[in-house]
């Protein structure tokens, strides 16, 4: 009979290993993807059978009003979802998974030496920093601490790019296009253009090495130097024009919801601890490449 309890207790022991959820903790109160994880976490069965969000902790670091002024609409529709947000960090200790979603990148480096830890996956909203030395400093501190980590733009994940990517040959011809907004406080391509720089660096191989730019009062052109593609980015400053990607003259464009290929990149990221992106870097140095180019052109207009 003891044989036999022991035999239960163990087998009890196991099955609750096995159905023990994968936490996760996010930071942040000001962006969508805050409240659009969350529902999808919590709503969708294909997260919600694995995944437990255990809390989100509003940091309140940033300065920048913009994303001041959002949080209150964020935080509603969290509330609706059945989440209050919280200033007790306590929580994030205890998480498998940590989502950093506060918009301002200038925060994003504290925040992850604070609050991430050794074995634990790490998702930070892109961009993961506003200069390339800080987002060194976030890799050798990963790197240090046996820390997996993974920030990147939801359009390279979403089906139409995957599409435009397939669709690529030796010599074709592959332009981005799409809007390009700028906000107070945050270099100008750290904000919408590195949804275009990422969806070319996901739809093409190779080094991204910027040839020309050019500007005016609707629209910013970068083409890049490429021996046997042609490639290029066209931003566009006014109205509301869709992501596309044309290969070749054949449109691509933006029609499923954002949030989901993302998502489902995370979550596996979270388990596997295998970041999909490995071009993080390039993209950082990039971006500070193309704000140096605007610069030059601004004195020059």
């Amino acid at each position: 009979m003891m044989i036999n309890l022991l035999k239960k207790i163990l087998k009890n022991g196991e099955d609750m290993q096995v159905n023990k959820k994968i936490s996760i903790g996010i930071i942040g109160a000001d962006t969508t993807h805050v409240s659009a994880f969350v529902e999808a976490l919590t709503l969708n069965p294909e997260y919600s059978q694995v995944f437990e969000v255990l809390g989100i902790y509003d940091d309140a670091l940033t300065q920048n009003s913009f994303f001041i002024q959002r949080k209150d609409a964020i935080k509603t529709k969290l509330k609706e979802l059945g989440f209050e947000c919280t200033q007790d960090d306590s929580f994030l200790k205890k998480c498998d998974g940590l989502l950093i979603l506060t918009g301002d990148a200038s925060v994003h480096l504290k925040l992850f030496k604070m609050y991430a830890h050794q074995n634990q996956a790490v998702f930070i909203d892109k961009p993961a920093t506003y200069d390339r030395a800080s987002y060194q400093t976030m890799v050798d501190y990963a790197t240090k601490h046996d820390i997996a980590m993974f920030s990147s733009s939801a359009m390279r994940f979403a089906q139409f790019v995957q599409k435009a990517k397939e669709q690529v040959q030796t010599h074709s011809s592959v332009v981005v296009r799409g809007p390009l907004s700028f906000i107070e406080g945050i270099p100008d391509y750290h904000w919408y253009g590195i949804h275009l720089l990422e969806m070319l660096d996901e739809v093409v191989e190779g080094p991204l090495r910027i040839k020309s730019f050019s500007m005016s009062d609707t629209k910013e052109r970068i083409i890049f130097h490429d021996e046997t593609k042609h490639l290029e980015i066209v931003g566009i400053k006014v109205g509301n024009p869709n992501f596309e990607v044309f290969v070749d003259d054949v449109s691509y464009e933006l029609k499923d919801t954002l949030y989901v290929s993302l998502l489902k990149e995370i979550t596996t990221f979270i388990q596997t601890k295998e970041s999909p992106v490995k071009t993080t870097g390039k993209i950082m140095n990039l971006l500070e490449e193309i704000n140096l180019w605007k610069s030059e052109a601004s004195k020059n207009d």
